[in-house]
């Protein structure tokens, strides 16, 4: 699916500094708009005729996207349209942070994600966990993936982490660990 094509002015700004700087954002188009940031999925500055001023925290990014003034958004199978364009996407993502591929772990073990939905005020509805596709533990707090090597076995062991947010939204990851007594 190709959503660039006849898509409103899109501008990537981005903050290397360690501090929140402010920019001069001088906008493209001949007519008044508003600012829509579809990483934040937030419109930030309205009705802006030439420019305006927009602060970028450090080590941040914006993406803008110049919208007809007080535009409709709506929102369809996770995307963001105004008068039927694309103009931005949810998406979730998980990752294991404490453990690598092939790490050994013995005795009680914890596995570690971070995960980050860019879906407004989305939550977890629910993490999967299957062990060698076949047993599967279900955890609603992702701070208590707990595990015991006396429960699982040992050897090598696939774990696939599967968080479903309330929003619809859903990401995997793979991770193997060598079980060890």
């Amino acid at each position: 699916m190709i959503f660039l094509n006849k898509s409103y002015p899109t501008y990537l700004l981005y903050n290397p500094y360690s501090e929140t700087k402010e920019v001069t954002y001088t906008v493209n188009s001949s007519t008044k708009v508003d600012l829509y940031d579809s990483v934040t999925k937030k419109v930030i500055a309205r009705d802006v005729e030439s420019s305006t001023k927009l602060s970028i925290a450090a080590f941040d990014s914006l993406v803008i996207v110049e919208l007809p003034k007080d535009a409709g958004i709506s929102f369809e199978d996770g995307n963001y349209y105004v008068n039927n364009k694309f103009i931005a996407t949810s998406e979730a993502t998980i990752q294991v942070i404490n453990y690598l591929n092939n790490d050994e772990v013995s005795g009680k073990f914890q596995i570690k994600i971070a995960l980050l939905s860019n879906y407004p005020d989305d939550k977890i509805k629910k993490i999967e966990v299957a062990i060698n596709k076949g047993k599967e533990i279900e955890f609603t707090d992702p701070n208590k993936l707990l595990f015991s090597t006396q429960e699982i076995g040992y050897g090598g062991s696939n774990f696939t982490i599967t968080v479903y947010f309330e929003s619809g939204l859903i990401d995997s990851a793979e991770l193997r660990l060598l079980l060890k007594k």
